[in-house]
Order: C-alpha cells, then structure tokens, then sequence
C-alpha cells in the first residue's frame, strides 16, 4: 500500500473517531517505509493540546532533530535512550523506520477514547507496512505495542531475558522472515540502554549486531535537572517498576 494511501486511512479513521487533538504516525522520512532494515514502534503521540496530522519527518528523525520537554534537540530522556540504542545497532537515526502503533494524539494513553479499536487499527496499518518491506529488526516499546505486533507479524519462539531492572524483562521472537522482534519496556521511563548492568541482556535481546561500546558518550548525554548520572552506570536513581 502506497504512503498516501495509508495517511489517508489515517485521516478518515480519525475523523470517525471524533479524536480532537490531531495526529502523528511517523517520526521517520517517509524513504524508512520501503528501505529501513531496523524499525521502532512506540505506543501513541503525546499531547494536550490539537497539533495539525503530521504524517512523516522529512527532517530527519525526531528522535535527533526535535526538542521535546523544552531540552536541545535529541537531549530529552527518550531521545538519548533511543539514539543510543541505534548507536550499539550501527544504525544511522535517519535510516530507521520509526512511529507510533496508534497515530491518535492524547494526554496518556489511558485519556485516549476507544483503545481496543485504535489498536486493532494500528495493527491494520502497520501490517499493510510490513506486508510491502519488513526490516529484519523490529523493536517494539512497550506491552501494549508489543504484543499488537506479535500478531501483526506471526512472531513466534517467544524468549525473556531479565534486564537486572526490579522484575523487568525484555523479549525477543523470530519472523518468518529470520528477523527478530524485540519487546523494550518504555525507553523514556526505564533507561535500560545506557544501564551498565544491562548490557549483557540487550546483547541476548539483540544478538550480535549490538556493540555496548558504541552508546553516545556521557558528554554527548547532559544532566537533565534533577538527574544524577555516572559514566558508568547513567540510571543510577532507579525508581521502582510498576506492577
């Protein structure tokens, strides 16, 4: 299915949904959709306020180039978590395929109306994605993100690895492609990439093509306010994981 034709389902389901706060699919050029060999699917934009539909970033990722929470581009907690996981991947920013499983905007995901319905939507939207090209990895962060995606991919041979997070784990699965799908808690609340005691777990999640030793240097990750971090492990105030 051509880009137009999915931002066009996107339009029309919002529109039925009666959403008010507008829409965001991609944080990727819209070129990841037919060449990216890595992808990361999130859960759903973030918002209080209606910001017109953006389908793509044509910028480059938004991972790198918007600010978020008032920091310097790529410098919010999220940001640096993911730019620092497509570092260890040997992947550039701007060649993964990046969005969100639910393009609907909303406070939380818990204030957004009709979830069961936007999920099965998103999963509509992203089978008709990796029906045309599939990337070999997968990365889904998040449950809810995650097992939408388990279905929409016929992932199968489900692993856990323990990340030394509390009971946090993460999980991997093979594609019928021999890529492999892998589950991440939240990267903006759980930062486990740059978790020296979370290194050995992401090498099990990811496999061979991650290098713990190419993260982004602490001096490319400043002190954000009310943070403390060392270089060697940069989470050390680690709160307590829910559930």
């Amino acid at each position: 299915m051509k880009f137009n034709n999915l931002v066009d389902l996107i339009d029309t389901e919002y529109g039925q949904r009666g959403d008010t706060l507008g829409w965001r699919w991609l944080y990727s050029p819209m070129q990841t959709l037919s060449r990216a060999n890595v992808a990361l699917v999130g859960l759903n934009p973030g918002g209080g306020s209606y910001e017109p539909p953006a389908p793509s970033c044509e910028q480059g990722s938004a991972y790198a180039t918007e600010s978020w929470g008032g920091l310097p581009p790529g410098h919010s907690t999220l940001q640096r978590q993911v730019l620092s996981l497509f570092s260890c991947l040997g992947v550039k920013a701007d060649d993964v395929l990046a969005g969100n499983l639910v393009p609907f905007r909303s406070r939380s995901w818990e204030a957004l109306g009709n979830r069961p319905a936007a999920v099965t939507f998103g999963q509509r939207l992203w089978q008709g994605v990796f029906a045309a090209h599939r990337p070999e990895m997968i990365i889904a962060m998040g449950n809810t993100a995650r097992d939408a995606l388990v279905e929409v991919l016929g992932a199968y041979d489900r692993k856990y690895v323990t990340v030394n997070w509390g009971s946090l784990v993460g999980t991997y699965w093979t594609l019928p492609n021999g890529g492999r799908l892998v589950g991440l808690p939240h990267l903006s609340r759980y930062g486990i990439i740059t978790r020296a005691v979370s290194q050995s777990a992401l090498l099990e999640l990811f496999g061979e093509r991650y290098d713990k030793d190419k993260k982004l240097p602490p001096s490319l990750l400043p002190f954000e306010r009310g943070q403390r971090e060392s270089a060697t492990d940069l989470t050390l105030a680690v709160p307590q994981p829910e559930g």
